[in-house]
Order: C-alpha cells, then sequence, then structure tokens
C-alpha cells in the first residue's frame, strides 16, 4: 500500500529528483560551472544522466502507478501543481546547493558576462552580490 500521501510523495520526487538531473546535464553541456555540482563536466553529466534515468526507473519499478483518481491515483490538476511545485524546488535547490558547492568560485574572469553566461566563471550567489554591487555603485 502506497499511503494517503505516498502519490504525491513519489510524484514530487520523480519531478525533483530528474530535473535536478537534467539541469546539471544542461549546465554541463554549456559548460556553467557555476551551476554545476561537480567540478568536470563529464562528472556532471554522468551524474544527471543517472539521477534523471534512476529515478524513472525507480518511479516505475516500485509501485504500481496506473491509478485512476478515484482509486488513490493523482489528478490532472494535482499532478500539474506537483509538477510545477517540484520542478521550481529543483531549480532553488541547484541554485542555492551550487552555490554552497562553489562557493571558492567566486572570482570570475567572466566579469564582463551577464545572464547565465556569468555562471561560467561563478555561482549564482556571487552573480547576485556582484550584480548588486553594481547597482549600488551606479546609484
Amino acid at each position: 500500500m502506497i499511503g494517503v500521501f505516498g502519490p504525491f510523495r513519489d510524484y514530487f520526487t520523480l519531478v525533483f529528483v530528474s530535473a535536478v538531473g537534467v539541469i546539471q546535464v544542461a549546465t554541463a553541456l554549456s559548460g556553467l560551472r557555476g551551476l554545476m555540482f561537480l567540478g568536470d563536466r563529464r562528472m556532471a553529466g554522468l551524474l544527471g544522466a543517472v539521477l534523471a534515468v534512476g529515478v524513472f526507473l525507480w518511479y516505475i519499478l516500485s509501485a504500481p502507478r496506473n491509478l485512476p483518481d478515484t482509486a488513490g491515483g493523482l489528478s490532472g490538476n494535482q499532478s500539474a501543481w506537483l509538477f510545477s511545485a517540484a520542478s521550481a524546488a529543483a531549480i532553488a535547490f541547484t541554485l542555492a546547493g551550487s552555490s554552497v558547492v562553489n562557493w571558492r568560485l567566486r572570482v570570475s574572469d567572466h566579469q564582463h558576462e551577464s545572464g547565465l553566461d556569468a555562471l561560467r566563471g561563478t555561482t549564482f550567489l556571487w552573480a547576485v552580490v556582484r550584480t548588486l554591487i553594481a547597482a549600488w555603485k551606479r546609484s
């Protein structure tokens, strides 16, 4: 038996972990070192692929998932809300976690870059701090 919160928790976990994995693959392919959990691009890509594939295998093989919402499954609206919440949580987790893991990556030779390109040489946290300092100096 999955339990009352089982389908919600399981689907949230599926989307959260797979989104983190896909973000890691994307950052590895694009060279955004500030968002990678592992320093090596190949290892970050491999980690992302393992997370995305592994969580799908766990989700499919761990319990029967073909349940109508009247029998304890998720409705379409519940799935949409959970997908949105888990995706947003995965982005927040990646931004915060990679900023902690790569905290030494604050000195950047990409000072002139903005947007996502700034994350090639610094973390999200340091990019925000640098932007706030620059805005403060301009005002």
